[in-house]
């Protein structure tokens, strides 16, 4: 479980789509195998860590469904670990199963640090309105 709440970047150092890799720079820090990120919202277990890379393995439905298929080197991701149960809980809760992908075709500031964004998506009936949704990770509240 996330929250939505992005606490660090990293950049993309390698993606092989043909063989289910994903390779980022290592901006969190050292973690066990099998821990569960969050990467631009989409829930990737670590299959392999060192002080300077951590490697996922991709499933074509995460391949088909997110934005990784669309990254290349050097892409810059957002991250997240996993909330714990003594941490401060903010944002939404934020599964990291991702549904679908949206197009966003205009982002507008309304006054200082609102936000409203605009996009367009194939099955609507995923957006419930006063809902959570997120944007490479960063979790929203739907205004449908």
């Amino acid at each position: 479980m996330f929250t939505g709440i992005i606490t660090h970047k990293s950049q993309v150092r390698s993606i092989s789509i043909d063989k289910n890799i994903l390779i980022i720079g290592n901006e969190l820090g050292l973690y066990d195998q099998g821990t569960s990120v969050s990467v631009d919202g989409a829930c990737l277990t670590i299959s392999d860590i060192n002080d300077t890379d951590i490697t996922f393995d991709i499933s074509n439905e995460t391949i088909n469904k997110t934005i990784i298929k669309n990254y290349t080197k050097d892409s810059v991701v957002n991250l997240e670990l996993p909330i714990k149960n003594d941490s401060l809980f903010s944002g939404h809760l934020v599964l990291g199963h991702v549904d679908t992908i949206a197009s966003v075709h205009k982002i507008q500031e309304l006054k200082n640090g609102v936000w409203e964004y605009f996009f367009s998506i194939e099955d609507d009936t995923l957006i419930v309105d006063k809902g959570s949704i997120t944007v490479n990770g960063i979790s929203l509240t739907s205004n449908y």
